[in-house]
């Protein structure tokens, strides 16, 4: 899952409500900038400053009606008929009073009226279409942002789901290595509860935060392996290392239910060897992890090798995490599973969760 970026200038001027203030003020600066200069000297002063005043109070009135009464109460509602006819209202009225004052003061011409007004119009349509097009695109950005939240909200309880969701099924397979070695009352019972309090100690605290030391979780497997020796001396396990595991963070348990899938399915019988092989490659930019181990009964192992629970949680935390940048390659064979994992390391670096 990528991280939320962080709001531009533009967006918090718009959306923040700490600084709404300021984008109003700048709209209206933008609305009135001849007038401004005026004011303050840069161009030649007003002619009618009262009716320009006046002119400004009616576009206030005609907006903010618009923005927080017709909008809410209409448009949002979808009644269109309803929020057109007291728009038009609102036009009217704010055109129709200051068409009214400047001509009942003189201020216009007889020659010059119907090209006023029809430049009136023109002036009060655009600024309250500009300003609706604003709201409306504030509403549907909040819409969307808010939309965002929601799914990020769900996704890290998800995510925290399936990552808890491991820790009774590695406990419940780790309790069965122990119930072995008491009945067969191996001397080996003692150092196989003390390496499994370690194993506990790094689900516990370590797996619990977003990303570790891809180093702790290499350790971590490795302690695995150690305590199933434990409990069958016949595994083979050889692991092959290339590159600069030291510089690369990674969600803890990523790795783990591979091999933990690895041990559970390679041939277990007192006769033959279970061999287990792991590859972790750093380079060109991609993690690329592997492991294969040979099995014994190829149908059971395609079917429940894919519908086990470790998998399957992994599967649906590497969509959440990284959607669809990332390749998961199950390879069954006649005598060998494969299962290889390669993610950009990029992606990495925009966990969040």
């Amino acid at each position: 899952m990528q991280a939320s970026s962080m709001p531009t200038r533009f967006e918090l001027l718009l959306f923040d409500r700490r600084f709404r203030w300021i984008g109003h003020i700048l709209f209206w600066m933008f609305i009135y900038i001849d007038e401004i200069m005026a004011i303050i000297g840069l161009t030649p002063p007003l002619e009618h400053p009262l009716s320009d005043f006046l002119f400004f109070l009616g576009d206030l009135a005609m907006i903010y009606i618009n923005l927080y009464v017709l909008i809410p109460y209409f448009l949002l509602k979808r009644k269109y008929l309803p929020y057109l006819f007291w728009t038009i209202l609102l036009l009217t009225v704010s055109i129709g009073a200051s068409v009214w004052y400047n001509h009942s003061h003189g201020y216009i011409e007889e020659e010059y009226f119907t090209p006023l007004v029809l430049q009136t119009v023109i002036l009060n349509v655009t600024i309250l279409s500009f300003a609706v097009a604003l709201k409306l695109f504030k509403i549907n950005y909040q819409a969307k942002d808010k939309q965002q939240k929601l799914q990020e909200m769900q996704m890290k309880t998800e995510l925290a789901f399936l990552k808890y969701q491991l820790n009774p099924h590695f406990l419940f397979n780790a309790l069965n290595s122990l119930y072995v070695l008491s009945q067969k009352k191996s001397e080996k019972l003692d150092d196989a509860i003390l390496d499994l309090s370690e194993l506990l100690r790094y689900q516990t605290y370590d797996s619990q935060k977003t990303t570790l030391p891809l180093k702790k979780e290499l350790d971590f497997i490795n302690n695995y392996y150690n305590f199933e020796k434990l409990r069958r001396s016949n595994i083979d396990w050889t692991s092959n290392i290339e590159g600069p595991i030291e510089q690369v963070l990674v969600p803890p348990m990523l790795i783990f239910p591979l091999a933990e899938n690895a041990v559970k399915y390679s041939s277990a019988s007192d006769e033959t060897t279970s061999t287990i092989t792991q590859s972790l490659k750093i380079s060109d930019n991609h993690f690329t992890y592997s492991i294969e181990n040979n099995i014994a009964q190829l149908d059971k192992i395609n079917k429940e090798a894919y519908s086990g629970l470790g998998l399957t949680n992994l599967k649906r935390r590497l969509e959440l995490l990284f959607k669809d940048n990332y390749t998961l390659d199950i390879q069954p064979d006649k005598s060998i599973f494969k299962v290889s994992l390669q993610i950009p390391l990029d992606e990495f670096n925009k966990i969040s969760v």
